[in-house]
């Protein structure tokens, strides 16, 4: 029962959440930055506050797809390896 805890907690939260939302934010921040990297400071500014608030929703996505791939997949029959 506890190890269950843990690995919905490691698996979901920590590598889902944390990392995997994450890096879908500076994905999504160094793709953002690069297609209007020659925009005023204006709007600079409005992009930085856009991009602040990208944090949460993309740790959602992020938990919820790791949720997804490993609790409702079988991820081990794409492997080869059932």
């Amino acid at each position: 029962m506890l190890s269950d805890v843990f690995h919905f907690i490691m698996v979901v939260v920590v590598g889902g959440g944390f990392c995997g939302g994450f890096v879908l934010s500076m994905l999504i921040s160094w793709i953002v930055r690069f297609i209007c990297k020659y925009a005023d400071d204006e709007m600079q500014m409005k992009l930085d506050k856009f991009l602040d608030q990208l944090i949460v929703p993309c740790i959602i996505i992020g938990a919820i797809f790791m949720y997804v791939m490993e609790y409702h997949t079988d991820w081990r029959y794409f492997l080869g390896t059932n």
